[in-house]
């Protein structure tokens, strides 16, 4: 059989760009609410949204007594080096003030080729105890051990937010992190963010560090957590946050 030639005369033509994919969703509605996670700490519970009712979410408390006292989180997975991913988190912080360092969601820490371990990657957490600001800590780099501290703006109490990020995790200069705030972009950092053969998992709840012990009730809200493969965009992942459920 012969191909025929294909001629384009006069034709108007558009390449539409594929959607991206979401691999994974957590909305915390079903009689499951935590498939494929692992717990970490002082276990999560589904509670009533603070700000609706009809709607469920995930809390994570970090009483003063936790038997494990530095944390109340979630794990999810290992992402590996060389993979592009979207993220999309929604968080409430319900109260002020708080210790000084509380992380709400880590992708992190590295996971090491051939049991190779190390802190790190990037935390979304709040400093200070009266008027905490939100933060971006960056440690652990896989080179040289180096880090930063990057300032997103002052913690909103009672108010649901939002977050996204996208990820390249890289073992060399084309490793980027993207984050974006309530649709504004605070973060657009590039440059080497693992070594070959790292990962990482995703984790959120409350982290004060360890060896910490919590000197007060520590608690967190998060609803609509999602991850996305590379064809995502920031549009794609913030309309899957929001799909059947008012604007926050």
């Amino acid at each position: 059989m012969r191909l025929l030639p294909l001629l384009l005369i006069g034709c108007a033509c558009r390449l539409v760009a594929a959607e991206g994919v979401i691999l994974n969703r957590w909305d915390f509605e079903d009689a499951k609410p935590f498939p494929n996670l692992s717990i970490e700490g002082e276990p999560p519970v589904v509670v009533a949204d603070p700000r609706d009712p009809t709607n469920k979410v995930m809390k994570a408390v970090l009483p003063v007594n936790a038997k494990r006292p530095e944390r109340s989180e979630v794990r999810f997975g290992r992402i590996p080096e060389g993979s592009e991913r979207w993220f999309g988190v929604r968080i409430l912080r319900p109260t002020l003030p708080q210790m000084d360092f509380t992380c709400c969601y880590q992708l992190g820490p590295i996971d090491g080729a051939k049991g190779r371990g190390r802190g790190g990657l990037y935390q979304i957490a709040a400093y200070g105890t009266q008027n905490p600001e939100w933060k971006l800590r960056f440690y652990g780099r896989a080179e040289d051990d180096s880090g930063y501290r990057k300032d997103l703006g002052p913690v909103v109490a009672g108010a649901w937010e939002e977050w996204i990020l996208h990820l390249r995790l890289k073992a060399d200069r084309n490793g980027l992190i993207e984050v974006w705030r309530n649709g504004r972009q605070v973060i657009n950092q590039t440059g080497q963010n693992a070594a070959p053969g790292d990962g990482i998992p995703v984790k959120w709840g409350i982290y004060i560090g360890k060896g910490n012990v919590a000197t007060m009730e520590l608690t967190a809200f998060y609803d609509d957590v999602i991850i996305g493969d590379e064809n995502c965009t920031g549009q794609q992942i913030l309309a899957e946050m929001r799909k059947g459920r008012r604007k926050p």
